[in-house]
């Protein structure tokens, strides 16, 4: 076990070693690492520090307690350059940009201003934005790697431009230069003339999302969801470059689902369990089944219309949601998101409300032992066989990030269903907090969520109050999964049960504006993925995930600039613990997180490359 002393050695050593200049690899024994990992995870005690299922942590929680870090702050923040000139000029002139966007697979940004729509590198600044003129106001923009072998090689992505009159299939390139996780896509072209267009049908295309597999998902105004569908096999006939292209594009006759008017406001894609969901205006949503290999047409399965009243009857939840005309307002469904499988097995859909509550929904069931049982099968030996091959198939899945793509393994527990199972609290501001700890703000302020996202385990809003500075700084708020602290204070009476912990930060963005996009930053596997573990997932406990990831991190775009936000792990916060050389600090981390585990992130530290992808964060 690592002493006091040799901590302290360590840390000279980490501010020695970033004055080399030669890397000598991200790792220098990286089956030494693996192996010495694999003890402290059969060696660790399964006391709090392991993570439980989300949904079991959720069912046992009767209080929401309030936590602060307890160290340095585990969030970093950097500004991006600011829009570029023509943009500014493009919303100055026309007071509204239309619909927004961020592509981070290609480190770029998109703006619509009526039948423009305008293509930038975020990253790079006074970068000149491409522009493409549209036949119609354009409503919805999405990005696809296309299916193999339906385009030429110099085709890596395909840009779908959803006008009011048509829509516009554009082929896009990207170089990559760099090396390693310093890669970065320049040289990007969008070519302008386009691949495919395709008559609108009179149908208003509301949002538009890259599925699996390279399979591209439509959302209406109609409130019906369409799939754009193309032939990879027919990719060499001449006709597939004709404009029109009729014989092999077109859209699914079968609108998945055949009542209801409210627009679709958001379409998300499992790709772990091959699922599809839709969210609309009326907070309804829909579950669509893809298939065990996320590859047949779209079937819907489930939906739920009324999610209020949904929400009230699970444990809690008639608290939470009181019944009135305004409660219902405020609980109105703004944004949906899947939950990985590293996290929960039970739960598979978080929702969010317009005021920050969450819906845990599930679309399928489990037996008490974790069995698989379909609908309309007996509980015998036949469904537990099922159930351990459905295991045993997904145990070799390697989980990927959000804007991960192609054709994932096969997952064939499928969707039957859409129950809600748990609900949680909006997070505490900071009036609420220093109320409960003494302050002088005795009230709620109420948050206006203006966009959200959410990765491995942690949730991010972005939003405004009543109490918003005056200059226009949006609110951030980001609620993450962390059984390592101990609670502060609480929100209520009771003392801390055995259920979620979450640590809650708040934080005014630095670049002003009104919220109009975010985004999740791709994730990327610090070792490659060919050593990539069965269980590594960017969703698991953080002492497994900094081996095999890069940290969650975040876009937010405002009418002014857009800014990168980090979720410190645990050891990045070491590495700030160990640079700053106060042992007081770093007696508290080890008491915190567990010496056989502390220990072990050090070792991580003392062989990661001067260059890596191990630093500091953000910030």
């Amino acid at each position: 076990m690592a002493t006091m002393q040799e901590c302290q050695h360590l840390a000279r050593s980490v501010r020695s070693r970033r004055a080399q200049a030669k890397s000598v690899g991200l790792f220098r024994d990286v089956e030494q690492m693996r192996n010495v990992y694999g003890q402290i995870t059969a060696d660790a005690p399964k006391d709090s520090r392991l993570w439980g299922d989300l949904h079991d942590l959720l069912v046992s929680t009767s209080t929401m307690d309030i936590y602060e870090p307890q160290l340095r702050l585990p969030v970093g923040m950097r500004s991006l350059p600011e829009l570029p000139e023509m943009v500014r000029a493009e919303y100055k002139d026309h007071r509204k940009m239309r619909f927004t966007g961020l592509f981070p697979s290609i480190e770029h940004a998109w703006a619509s201003v009526g039948n423009s729509l305008l293509l930038w590198r975020y990253s790079k600044r006074s970068d000149v934005p491409m522009k493409y003129t549209a036949r119609g106001d354009i409503t919805s923009v999405c990005l696809a790697e296309p299916k193999p072998g339906a385009f030429p090689p110099a085709i890596q992505y395909i840009m779908v431009v959803c006008t009011t009159a048509e829509i516009v299939v554009l082929g896009v390139s990207a170089s990559r230069h760099g090396h390693g996780l310093a890669k970065v896509s320049e040289d990007v072209r969008v070519e302008q003339q386009p691949l495919h267009r395709i008559s609108a049908g009179n149908v208003r295309f509301t949002s538009c999302l890259a599925g699996p597999a390279g399979r591209i998902f439509l959302g209406g105004a109609d409130g019906l969801v369409y799939e754009l569908v193309y032939d990879a096999t027919d990719s060499s006939r001449p006709e597939v470059l004709s404009p029109l292209g009729r014989s092999i594009w077109g859209f699914l006759p079968s609108m998945f689902g055949t009542w209801g008017s409210a627009a679709i406001t958001q379409l998300v894609v499992d790709k772990e369990r091959h699922t599809l969901y839709s969210l609309n205006a009326a907070s309804g949503i829909k579950v669509f089944d893809l298939g065990s290999s996320g590859e047949v047409q779209a079937r819907l399965v489930a939906e739920v219309s009324d999610v209020y009243t949904a929400a009230a009857n699970t444990k809690g939840g008639k608290e939470l949601f009181s019944g009135t005309a305004a409660d219902r307002k405020n609980a109105s469904i703004k944004y949906i998101a899947p939950i990985s499988v590293a996290e929960s097995t039970r739960v598979h859909l978080m929702a969010v409300t317009a005021d920050g509550r969450r819906i845990y929904f599930s679309t399928y069931g489990l037996t008490k032992e974790g069995s698989y049982i379909p609908p309309g099968v007996a509980r015998g030996r036949s469904s537990f066989a099922k159930a351990m091959l459905a295991t045993k198939v997904n145990s070799t899945l390697i989980p990927t990030c959000n804007d991960a793509t192609g054709t994932d393994a096969p997952f064939l527990q499928r969707p039957y269903k859409l129950e809600a199972k748990a609900v949680r609290m909006a997070m505490p501001h900071s009036r609420r907090i220093r109320a409960a700890m003494g302050g002088d703000f005795p009230r709620m302020a109420e948050l206006e969520i203006l966009g959200a996202q959410y990765s491995a385990g942690c949730l991010l809003l972005s939003g405004s109050t009543d109490w918003t500075v005056s200059d226009g700084f949006p609110k951030i708020l980001m609620a993450s999964r962390d059984p390592d602290v101990a609670p502060v204070t609480s929100i209520t009476r009771h003392t801390a049960g055995s259920g979620l912990r979450e640590v809650v930060m708040e934080e005014d963005v630095w670049t002003a504006g009104q919220t109009i996009a975010v985004e999740v930053a791709p994730c990327e596997p610090v070792l490659g993925s060919d050593v990539l573990s069965a269980r590594a997932s960017p969703g698991c406990e953080e002492l497994s995930s900094a081996v095999w990831w890069t940290p969650t991190r975040f876009l937010i775009m405002t009418t002014k600039g857009l800014i990168e936000l980090e979720k410190r792990r645990p050891i990045e916060l070491l590495m700030q613990v160990l640079e700053g050389g106060v042992p007081e600090q770093l007696h508290t981390f080890f008491q915190m997180h567990g010496s056989v585990e502390a220990a072990a992130m050090c070792y991580q530290i003392v062989t990661s490359a001067p260059d890596g992808a191990l630093t500091t964060g953000l910030g």
